[in-house]
């Protein structure tokens, strides 16, 4: 019986909804091809459970005109449909490289028109001054640096 809760406890914890941190202190920096994709200090930090943060850019503060919408999709229930964006500089392709909600659902309305960026497919993510790297197997496309972890 107790083994049997103990495994409930823990998939209701793995569907935690995500928290959202604005986020004004760090500056939150994408590079692809020696371009410079997303920079801003206004980052929303999305904590979820069981996997490392990620961090989610102002439209404001992206070359959009770098962005062109993928085929592909990802359905989160909590946050609802998000699009794929590959980067398209001369010369070169990221697929899948960001992705965005265009309508997120209730409660997640501030993620509207914010990038999320994954570090494994671009040049270089960066947390201030610290590199970050994706987690294992992708994770959710959270950022890891020496500071942070899953």
């Amino acid at each position: 019986m107790d083994r049997q809760r103990t495994n409930l406890d823990h998939s209701v914890a793995a569907r935690r909804p995500p928290q959202i941190i604005p986020s004004s202190r760090h500056r939150i920096r994408v590079i692809f091809d020696h371009r410079t994709i997303a920079d801003t200090t206004r980052a929303l930090r999305v904590s979820e459970a069981r996997s490392p943060r990620t961090w989610y850019v102002p439209a404001e503060d992206v070359r959009l005109d770098l962005l062109e919408p993928s085929s592909g999709t990802i359905w989160c229930e909590f946050k609802g449909l998000a699009r794929f964006y590959d980067i398209v500089v001369p010369g070169r392709i990221s697929t899948s490289a960001a992705w965005a909600y265009p309508q997120p659902r209730v409660g997640y309305g501030v993620l509207r028109n914010h990038f999320c960026f994954m570090a494994s497919r671009v040049d270089e993510a960066w947390v201030d001054d610290r590199r970050a790297h994706e987690g294992p197997d992708g994770l959710a496309g959270g950022w890891i640096t020496r500071e942070v972890s899953i």
